[in-house]
């Protein structure tokens, strides 16, 4: 068309993929009313017809569902006391069989062109231009009795996920030769500028803008030297946004016990600010022991469906050589700097105390809400851990530096 030749592609992909998850729970309170036996008159075990009575349930009233024994109609005895000893139906009755599905699935749809813009003093300007519609969505279903609440298993309950998102994408690519490589300029073998754009609108996200503009330059023909700045994006994935809250149970490696005050990379500010801890809980501070140190305590994690897309500016210079003098030999060096804002970080237990009482930022006046890690974090009038809130979040920023460099030398052999 007008003298151009044009070349075009289009693809459409859908990816499936689903599996199946087996396995045998044992079932608590079934469990415990199998162990709470009786002999009957003729000695043989059977369930305990009394479980569960008024002077039982009071003295295990404060105990939580299947930590003691009730009536079952159902109830078959365990004999737990030596092999094979546990009948058939006694295994039957203590577990169950579970199958959990997951299914993901991912669909994208690409067209784009690419031709000669127009004839520069250096070469032709070429560019591509295009559009790409991606839909990505996951579910994941636990089986019933695992997914039961209170819980049946001795595992919490585990909740079902389901999410999905698509994008509509348009790019756009252009190369401009600076330098017509059969002038010889005298250290301009080739100077070539390429830019890239990409606009994301992401249905949960909304748009985002990514660009890439580079340089390279040959001064002579055995040393190409280039270098190029790009903004990028990560979109949350789905389980990051979508996995529902669900209780977890956790220690906590509390940082005002009497056994960490002085730890952790920043320990002065540590004790400085367990200082306000112990005061705003009348604490004594040579003896405090945390319980969730050396115990489990019941927190939450899941998703967060106002997560932020991470950005990154990177910027890479370096150069390839390769002498002409020495067929075969090839040497490239380069330089990275990447700096990511908003980074997702899934918060550990650990995350969260450390950075409440590590942190200069802590409000002594208000200890339970000194900063946003600290509000994670219940507590009890006794300054004991009761509740603690894991899960994803967009952290500040994360920065890195590095080099790389690589050297190949091939040669033919004789046969």
């Amino acid at each position: 068309f007008a003298d151009r030749m044009f070349y075009w592609e289009a693809s459409a992909n859908h990816g499936r993929s689903q599996a199946s998850f087996h396995g045998t729970s044992l079932l608590q309170q079934h469990f415990i009313n199998a162990l709470n036996v009786t002999r009957s008159a003729d000695g043989a075990l059977q369930c305990n017809a009394s479980a569960g009575n008024a002077i039982y349930a009071s003295a295990t009233q404060n105990r939580v569902p299947g930590s003691f024994a009730i009536v079952d109609p159902g109830c078959v005895p365990l004999d737990i006391f030596g092999e094979g000893r546990p009948s058939e139906a006694a295994r039957r009755y203590v577990t169950a069989r579970t199958s959990s599905q997951s299914l993901l699935e991912q669909s994208v749809f690409n067209a784009n062109v690419s031709s000669t813009l127009l004839e520069t003093w250096g070469g032709p300007l070429q560019y591509n231009l295009g559009y790409e519609h991606r839909r990505e969505s996951a579910l994941f279903a636990p089986d019933p009795v695992l997914q039961a609440t209170p819980q049946r298993t001795r595992s919490v309950s585990i909740t079902p996920t389901r999410g999905q998102f698509s994008t509509d994408e348009f790019f756009g690519e252009v190369l401009v030769p600076l330098i017509n490589p059969d002038s010889e300029l005298v250290l301009l073998k080739k100077l070539d500028l390429t830019g890239k754009y990409r606009q994301v609108d992401n249905t949960v996200n909304g748009k985002f803008d990514t660009y890439t503009y580079g340089l390279q330059w040959k001064p002579i023909s055995d040393l190409e030297v280039r270098g190029n700045f790009t903004r990028s994006l990560r979109a949350p994935a789905i389980t990051e946004l979508f996995t529902p809250t669900a209780s977890i149970f956790t220690s906590v490696a509390d940082s005002c016990d009497t056994r960490n005050v002085s730890g952790g990379a920043k320990p002065e500010t540590r004790r400085a600010n367990c200082a306000a801890f112990y005061d705003y809980y009348n604490l004594d501070p040579s003896t405090f022991t945390s319980n969730a140190v050396s115990a489990t305590v019941q927190g939450t994690t899941g998703g967060n469906r106002h997560l932020l897309n991470e950005s990154a500016d990177s910027m890479t210079y370096g150069f390839t050589w390769a002498p002409s003098f020495l067929d075969g030999l090839t040497f490239a060096a380069d330089y990275y700097k990447i700096e990511i804002d908003d980074t997702i970080v899934n918060l550990s237990q650990s995350d969260i105390v450390t950075g409440c009482f590590d942190n200069s930022d802590f409000n002594a006046t208000d200890v339970p809400n000194a900063n946003q890690f600290c509000s994670r974090i219940q507590r009890g009038p006794d300054g004991q851990i009761t509740s603690i809130a894991t899960g994803y979040v967009n952290g500040e920023f994360e920065n890195f530096e590095g080099y790389s460099a690589e050297l190949n030398y091939g040669f033919g052999t004789d046969q």
